[in-house]
């Protein structure tokens, strides 16, 4: 589901977390939209927050949205749903948009 925050499968301590980015209206294909999320604390210094929006989880932490690493991720690769982003569709959309048409 768009906006979702989702386990990586992959057990990734780099990427735990996967934000998905599709629209609901093609969720029939076999692969979803995704943005890797990457703990903060991971990218010491100061990031480009145009095309890395930092959302926090419920978890309480911050992570970076990597836009430019979005990727079609097979659904078998997707784990648990852990939470919402919804609060940031405005930042990741942006993000997405300065990424395909540098606005």
């Amino acid at each position: 589901m768009q906006f979702t925050v989702y386990r990586n499968a992959n057990k990734s301590t780099v990427y735990p977390y996967l934000l998905d980015v599709q629209s609901d209206i093609i969720d029939d294909l076999d692969k979803r939209m995704m943005i890797p999320l990457s703990p903060v604390d991971k990218f010491p210094g100061k990031w480009p927050d145009r095309i890395m929006p930092i959302v926090r989880l419920t978890d309480g932490n911050d992570y970076f949205a990597i836009v430019i690493e979005m990727v079609g991720v097979p659904k078998r690769g997707i784990g648990a749903d852990f939470c919402s982003a919804m609060a940031y569709r405005n930042e990741i959309k942006a993000a997405i948009d300065f990424v395909l048409d540098g606005i």
